[in-house]
């Protein structure tokens, strides 16, 4: 697909067709395209902006992703389920899904904002989000939903996968082992809740010293995240190799995802 140098893309039947071929989509509804791709800075009384369907989008999109978690990973917990939403459907990551499918390519823009090729990630997250709403309206959520997982199947492996090889209490463990000769225990601070819905509170405890405590719906999530908060207490005051020096930069990296 040719990249246009416009600055403004022109609802000809080529973009029309150029975008349902990027979804899997043939567009009946011609308006509705219009608007999924025109920025409030060029919105008129004849022409809305696609703030309304980004609004639309971003609960589809939030629907279709818990489901293909919730179903694809029936063993993962609730805290779990939540991280890799938050991950998937990140501003971050909706930008990069708007230009990896060429959505950049159509949208609308009015003339103080800039060269194309700067969009602000919010711009092209919104369009993505605005296009999804457009994609459910016009084919169907199946339709949408087949759209969703082409686009984030692969990030929802890499992310699982991720996942799986991270364990804080086994790194916080070796850790403490080879720079403090010391094994690190965890003590349950509270625990509250119904049987349903439990709620536990634990610390990291190293010698005499009690890190932060952290809450989970299960021992085993409380815990893994108190030894993160410990982690990052000790990779912060410990005299730092290269090895854990990268450790620490990618449990920063975690808290960004997760903030």
């Amino acid at each position: 697909m040719a990249k246009r140098d416009s600055s403004r893309a022109k609802f000809s039947a080529s973009v029309i067709q150029d975008l349902g071929a990027a979804v899997g989509h043939a567009f009946t509804n011609h308006a509705l395209v219009r608007e999924a791709l025109t920025h409030s800075s060029v919105k008129t009384d004849e022409q809305p902006s696609n703030e309304r369907l980004e609004f639309f989008g971003d609960a589809v999109l939030g629907l279709a992703v818990t489901e293909m978690i919730f179903h694809e990973f029936p063993e993962f917990p609730e805290g779990e389920m939540t991280r890799i939403k938050s991950s998937l459907v990140s501003r971050e990551t909706l930008a990069k899904k708007a230009l990896e499918y060429g959505f950049d390519k159509f949208i609308v823009l009015g003339k103080g904002l800039g060269a194309r090729a700067d969009l602000p990630r919010s711009i092209l997250s919104n369009v993505y989000e605005a296009i999804i709403a457009a994609l459910y309206i016009d084919g169907g959520y199946d339709v949408c939903v087949t759209f969703i997982r082409k686009c984030f199947q692969p990030d929802l492996r890499a992310l699982v996968s991720q996942q799986a090889s991270r364990n804080y209490k086994s790194a916080l463990q070796q850790l403490t082992q080879s720079h403090m000769s010391a094994t690190p225990t965890y003590t349950v601070l509270s625990e509250s809740g119904p049987d349903h819905d439990k709620r536990f509170t634990v610390a990291a405890v190293i010698g005499k010293r009690k890190f932060a405590a952290a809450e989970g719906p299960s021992k085993k999530e409380a815990e893994q995240s108190a030894a993160l908060l410990a982690l990052k207490v000790l990779l912060e005051e410990l005299d730092l190799g290269e090895k854990d020096s990268a450790l620490l930069i990618e449990l920063e990296d975690d808290e960004d995802d997760e903030s």
